[in-house]
């Protein structure tokens, strides 16, 4: 299904591309749904959304993230459509791939946890907001921010009293705001 990915097409048959791939057998189908989630386009995203929880992608895209012979542009692209799907259920996957070694992808799954609902990650969350890379530290404190519990903030707070990184100290000022308005 070229028409999903081809921007030469209408947006109305990548929409009816996306509808087509969520009812079909084909084994790729989610692979090409997944490329179709960078889109900006609103009601395409939400066809490819429709598609991918039709094909029951949740369960395969945290197998492939939790697979540590996945490459790091699969493990990223398991996150985007973990991120969409919003699916509850792939949290401890997500948590546990806080630990991958691509800071990449701990980036992605933070912001997935973010999306998704850290408050069950929150363990995981609050090790990883020492990590080595500030743009996962940034994801965590977002995450963090939206657990809203008394743990996280004085976490927040001890991370900002020493974080050096000006954009992190921005998301853990206002994760502990956030927090602090719980």
């Amino acid at each position: 299904m070229a028409g999903l990915t081809d921007p030469s097409v209408t947006a109305e048959e990548r929409i009816a591309a996306a509808k087509a791939l969520g009812t079909s057998k084909d084994p790729l189908a989610v692979e090409t749904l997944i490329r179709g989630l960078g889109t900006t386009d609103e009601a395409l995203t939400r066809a490819v959304v429709e598609a991918l929880v039709a094909q029951k992608a949740a369960p395969v895209l945290a197998k492939r993230l939790a697979d540590a012979n996945t490459v790091e542009t699969r493990k990223v692209q398991a996150c985007l459509g973990l991120r969409h799907l919003k699916d509850p259920t792939c949290v401890p996957t997500l948590a546990a791939a806080l630990k991958d070694e691509s800071a990449l992808v701990r980036r992605e799954v933070a912001l997935a946890l973010t999306v998704i609902g850290p408050a069950p990650a929150e363990g995981e969350l609050l090790a990883a907001l020492s990590d080595s890379d500030g743009d996962v530290r940034y994801g965590v404190a977002e995450a963090l921010g939206e657990v809203k519990s008394g743990r996280a903030k004085q976490a927040l707070e001890a991370q900002l009293a020493k974080e050096t990184n000006p954009t992190v100290r921005f998301a853990l000022e206002g994760a502990v705001r956030r927090c602090a308005s719980a």
